[in-house]
C-alpha cells in the first residue's frame, strides 16, 4: 500500500475544500513528503509549509484527526502497509 491508498491521504484530500490556502499547503507537504513528516515535529512541518504551527494543527483537526500527533501515528501506520 502506498500513502495515496491510505486513510490519511483520503482524509486529507476530502477535507481540503473547506481549508484556507495555508492549511492546503500543510496538506500538500504531508502528501508530497510523508516519510519526512513522519519523522518531523509540528514546527518542522510548519516550516516546510511556510506557516504557523497552529495552522498545522488546525489542518490536522479539519481533516478529522485530534491533532498532529494522531496524524503522525496514522501516517506511520499507512506507510508501513
Amino acid at each position: 500500500m502506498t500513502l495515496a491508498d491510505g486513510e490519511v491521504a483520503a482524509r486529507l484530500r476530502s477535507a481540503t475544500g473547506g481549508m484556507r490556502d495555508s492549511e492546503r499547503r500543510v496538506v500538500q507537504v504531508i502528501l508530497d513528503q510523508p516519510e519526512v513528516v513522519a519523522d518531523s515535529s509540528v514546527s518542522e512541518v510548519a516550516g516546510l509549509a511556510r506557516t504557523a504551527t497552529s495552522t498545522v494543527i488546525r489542518a490536522c483537526q479539519t481533516s478529522g484527526f485530534k491533532g498532529f500527533h494522531e496524524l503522525k501515528l496514522r501516517l506511520v501506520n499507512d506507510l508501513d502497509r
